[in-house]
């Protein structure tokens, strides 16, 4: 390497590192979340956003660059350990800032699970997601914190087993230094956004894949009885995570099996890998309906993938277009924020499969069996994304085309040091470095700023404060269990489910129609009682009274409800204000005729 070179890296790992100082600085110095915030990027300044984006920009030129340099130092490996470190940054800040889980919905039931297993030490007999009730009881037993703030520390560890996952992934596939290095910086990102955040059976059971993968590959070498160990262990933490990993992973080990068939289409690397086994999968799906054939639950939602549970995304996307007619700068907002990594990554992939079928269609590239089964992931995956949006079926689409997202990462950083070493024109050479380096910065954009919801993406913060879960407690322990309640930010059966251990509650629950109605009736009638048929219970949250104006700031004709509304409870007649804590409100609505207690 010439001094010029190694100079320019040594500028490039000091930038990147004053970069991550000052990131882990303002993390250092901020205060713990007082209240309910709709976005964490409100929360730190603009400047440390920008400083995350590039140490993770920068971390990967150090590795690309050191990778495509003549000889290759030891300055990739400072690379990537900026890249995961300020990655690892990002993925901690939930925990570092907010004192309960960011999750509003399925999150709280899992919490209950969680509660009813430390407390009773036993599973509830309909848990058939135990995997992540264990895990977390077990840490909470060994550590004395509380389940629900245990939880909140699970998902960064499993993002970054994930990071080092693919990391080792990449160099089981890759045996060939430069290409693994190369691979690595497309690879190694947030992809999926907030599904590294949201403590879910699925989501932990995908970040476990990567390791899945490569132990169940190594475990067909000879002599590999660790490896089988290691393979046996994870195959059936993966199952008892979700059924559909699973299931996804038989389907993606079938792909390989059908192309071990045509030698033609591919070479293997000096014949050294082996293929997964089918005995594997066997495994996979024995277990897989062993268990989950138990429960009645998940055949029914096994069912509504056929039958349906509501119209398709593409329906919700079009009829909520129809009726909003957004304009086109928050409709391009809308999309990027909802499928914008699936487009930019699907578009360049594409495109770089097109280059690698006419280069090995010509002999002037190599393509390894492992290379072509990771185009058939991303293809199908992304196929099934596609159904998944088109038709009504249980799952969304980013279910599947998150293991494209990962696959096609993977493929452009092949593809691209492909190119360079077919291509001789230095200035054609130069052209592509600078595209796959705009095309990496692109990503690294999207993989921060949609890593958590936010006006950007059309979400609130799923953010819990214990403010609300006060809030709950004093409902669920004063109200007359006989009344109906509203609840206006809150899910009132997702409570329920926390705050009762995950044991068969005594109130009466119900998981939908559960909102008030559309500004509080004030649009036709002079009082909110006028509305009801029976005093009514209304619960309130900060994030309802925040969420239209922060949101939808340019569409206030299509609010559910205003703040001068929420102002008019307090001076209505026929609203008690019962129960506040700042950010949590308790009414109770009298209807106009007075028919209830």
């Amino acid at each position: 390497m010439n001094p010029g070179r190694k100079a320019y890296l040594r500028v490039l790992l000091l930038v990147g590192t004053a970069l991550l100082s000052y990131a882990a600085l303002v993390v250092a110095t901020t205060p713990q979340a007082t209240g309910y915030e709709i976005s964490i990027y409100t929360a730190y300044p603009t400047a440390f956003w920008i400083s995350i984006v590039l140490t993770i920009f920068v971390g990967q030129l150090l590795v690309l660059e050191d990778a495509t340099s003549s000889r290759i130092t030891g300055y990739w490996k400072r690379g990537y350990a900026l890249l995961v470190t300020a990655s690892g940054l990002l993925l901690v800040l939930p925990t570092l800032r907010y004192q309960y889980v960011m999750g509003r919905a399925d999150t709280l039931t899992f919490a209950g699970g969680i509660d009813y297993v430390t407390v009773n030490h036993a599973l509830q007999p309909d848990n058939y997601y135990p995997m992540m009730h264990l895990l977390a009881a077990s840490l909470s037993f060994l550590t004395g914190i509380e389940p629900i703030n245990i939880m909140q520390a699970i998902s960064p560890i499993f993002s970054i087993a994930f990071l080092l996952g693919v990391y080792s992934l990449l160099r089981y596939l890759f045996p060939e230094r430069r290409e693994f290095i190369v691979v690595l910086p497309f690879a190694s990102l947030l992809f999926v956004g907030f599904s590294h955040l949201h403590v879910t059976p699925y989501n932990l059971s995908f970040l476990l894949s990567p390791i899945v993968v490569l132990y169940c590959l190594k475990s067909q070498e000879r002599n590999a009885i660790w490896s089988t160990v290691a393979m046996l262990v994870l195959v059936f933490a993966t199952v008892f995570y979700h059924p559909l990993t699973g299931l996804l992973i038989v389907g993606f080990f079938a792909i390989a099996q059908v192309l071990s068939k045509y030698p033609r289409l591919s070479q293997f690397v000096a014949g050294r890998k082996p293929v997964p086994s089918v005995s594997i999968s066997l495994i996979v799906l024995v277990v897989l309906f062993a268990w989950y054939s138990r429960f009645d639950t998940v055949i029914l939602s096994s069912a509504s993938v056929v039958t349906g549970r509501g119209p398709s995304q593409f329906e919700h996307v079009s009829t909520v277009a129809d009726r909003v007619s957004p304009s086109l700068i928050d409709l391009l907002q809308s999309g990027i924020a909802s499928y914008g990594m699936e487009a930019i990554v699907g578009s360049v992939t594409l495109v770089i499969l097109g280059y690698l079928g006419y280069e090995r269609y010509h002999g002037r590239v190599a393509v390894d069996t492992y290379v072509v089964w990771l185009a058939g992931i991303f293809l199908v995956s992304f196929a099934f994304g596609a159904v998944a949006f088109f038709l009504d079926v249980i799952f969304e689409p980013l279910r599947f085309t998150r293991y494209g997202l990962l696959a096609g990462g993977i493929l452009v950083g092949f593809g691209y040091l492909s190119m360079r070493r077919t291509l001789r024109n230095r200035r054609t050479k130069q052209l592509l470095t600078f595209s796959m380096y705009g095309f990496l910065l692109i990503l690294v954009f999207l993989s921060v700023f949609l890593l958590f919801p936010s006006p950007f993406t059309g979400n609130e913060n799923l953010q819990v404060t214990d403010r609300e879960i006060e809030g709950m407690e004093w409902a669920l322990d004063n109200e007359n269990e006989t009344m109906p309640a509203q609840d206006d930010g809150v899910l009132q059966h997702r409570h329920i489910d926390y705050q009762s251990m995950g044991t068969e509650p005594t109130w009466e629950i119900r998981e939908r129609d559960t909102a008030p109605p559309d500004h509080f009736g004030y649009d036709n009638n002079s009082t909110a009682g006028q509305s009801y048929e029976t005093d009514t219970y209304l619960r309130v949250t900060e994030l309802a009274r925040i969420e239209n104006p922060s949101l939808y700031p340019n569409y206030p004709e299509n609010w559910r409800h205003t703040p001068s509304e929420y102002q008019r409870l307090e001076n209505d007649s026929t609203v008690d204000h019962v129960y506040t804590n700042g950010e949590f409100d308790n009414y109770i609505v009298r209807s106009a005729d007075g028919d209830s207690d």
